[in-house]
């Protein structure tokens, strides 16, 4: 199969992006350790990340059952403020980690936070999805290796007209109770220059 059409262009965005607006969703589940329940759990982070200048924005509202948890963290002058919100306590913290030069580099990099996807780890495979606009995807070993029970999971790239949107349903094992679990994230990326 050509690898050289939806895949590459993103490939080809993020690794020459100098501005990006990175939109990701994941509904998932997780366990309660104290009674083995499943719980469901929703995050919606966004993130505006320049690359040239070093700098980025990002934002992270989760929610479950006990409640809602924003975090919001700014990237500037190799060092990150963050400030952590609960609606269960209407508690607000505040704290700051600085970087080494080369620390504060590798968050801007591919697997670091400001990043938004591990793409060049994206594998293509034969689909009846695959067309000029849609490209399916598997994960290489260098992602599935860091997932603790990983069974499968697809990534089905899209490309719009201003953005692109990357849908993936993942399946996982937790390992000290043996219940399988499930993951839908949904991943928009902007093109801002």
């Amino acid at each position: 199969m050509d690898d050289n059409n939806v895949l590459k262009g993103l490939k080809d965005l993020i690794n020459n992006a100098r501005k990006l607006k990175i939109d990701y969703g994941i509904t998932g589940q997780e366990i309660n350790r104290e009674n083995n329940n499943i719980i469901t759990f929703s995050s919606n982070t966004t993130m505006e990340v320049d690359y040239i200048e070093k700098k980025g924005y990002r934002e992270t509202i989760r929610s479950d059952f006990s409640g809602t948890y924003t975090i919001n963290e700014v990237f500037e002058n190799y060092k990150e403020e963050i400030k952590k919100t609960d609606s269960n306590s209407d508690l607000e913290m505040l704290s700051e980690l600085k970087f080494t030069e080369d620390e504060y580099n590798k968050i801007f990099k591919p697997g670091g936070k400001l990043h938004p996807l591990q793409v060049d780890e994206l594998i293509p495979v034969d689909s009846q999805m695959n067309n000029k606009s849609c490209q399916v995807c598997y994960p290489s070993n260098a992602i599935t290796d860091l997932i603790s029970g990983y069974v499968k999971s697809t990534y089905a790239i899209y490309k719009k007209e201003n953005y692109y949107d990357i849908t993936m349903i993942m399946s996982q094992i937790d390992k000290e109770s043996d219940i399988p679990m499930m993951q839908y994230c949904n991943t928009k990326i902007y093109i801002v220059e």
